[in-house]
């Protein structure tokens, strides 16, 4: 089972996840490359084998890299602006 307590606080709950109409896990939901639906919260598939681990970890990577790198350019922007007085 997940350890989602940790994320509760910042309005993440776990959700079940059932086989044969068992509870075999749970999850914190999240798209395809584990963005939860909290900015800056990612997460990995508790029933991903290791390949599929590595490459969930890699697609995280690239959408934790392209948030910041987003961020940044925002940030360039409003300086630039600021700078010009408009």
């Amino acid at each position: 089972m997940a350890n989602a307590d940790l994320l509760a606080p910042l309005g993440l709950a776990a959700e079940e996840v059932s086989a044969g109409g068992q509870v075999i896990a749970t999850r914190i939901a999240a798209d395809p490359s584990g963005a939860t639906s909290v900015a800056g919260i990612y997460v990995a598939d508790p029933q991903a084998q290791v390949i599929t681990s590595a490459a969930a970890g890699l697609m995280a990577g690239a959408a934790i890299n392209m948030d910041l790198v987003a961020e940044d350019a925002r940030h360039a922007v409003t300086r630039v602006t600021v700078g010009r007085g408009a």
